[in-house]
């Protein structure tokens, strides 16, 4: 059993033993099924170029990381400061471009003023759910509370483009470990 596996695997039991309740109580699994429906509807960059303001807002909002603002108002406020064709423009190239998807989320967390990694990487990972992960301060904290040794990536270092791609693969593991049992 690899290091990450030993250190990982309590917290698997624990979590399994308490998700069927969780996920009841907070309707998770529904929630989940309906986010990937609505973020994998937009399937081309014609899709995100199509929407008016309107459904732009609704777009942001549908994330879990926007549930956490208290004004969300003024949030949409911030990241439409350059107005919503160049919203359009960057969330063009964060889901569709070809560059590596690690410079995606850094030049996409750089250029629209309101977004970070919770709000970068969940879009990520509704549009690359095999490859890609949502990075948010509760997953930082819970990296470091795990207390993994020598990992590709440094916890906290959340904004930068090198530390997506490894956070990813690490990510990965965890989820073939999860499968595991």
């Amino acid at each position: 059993m690899s290091e990450i596996s030993v250190i990982i695997q309590p917290y698997i039991q624990r979590f399994k033993e308490i998700l069927p309740e969780l996920d009841e109580s907070i309707e998770g699994t529904q929630q989940r099924r309906k986010k990937m429906e609505y973020f994998q509807s937009f399937r081309s960059e014609d899709s995100i170029r199509a929407l008016d303001k309107a459904g732009l807002d609704e777009f942001f909002t549908n994330l879990w990381a926007f549930q956490f603002w208290k004004d969300k108002e003024q949030q949409l406020t911030k990241i439409f400061d350059k107005g919503p064709e160049h919203v359009k423009n960057e969330l063009v190239n964060l889901l569709f471009a070809k560059e590596p998807v690690e410079l995606r989320y850094e030049t996409f967390i750089n250029n629209l003023a309101g977004v970070g990694p919770a709000i970068a990487s969940e879009l990520l990972c509704w549009k690359y759910p095999e490859t890609c992960a949502i990075w948010n301060t509760p997953v930082d904290k819970s990296l470091k509370m795990l207390d993994v040794g020598d990992l590709e990536f440094k916890p906290s270092m959340i904004k930068k483009a090198l530390n997506y791609g490894p956070f990813c693969k690490f990510a990965q593991t965890i989820r073939e470990e999860m499968k595991k049992n």
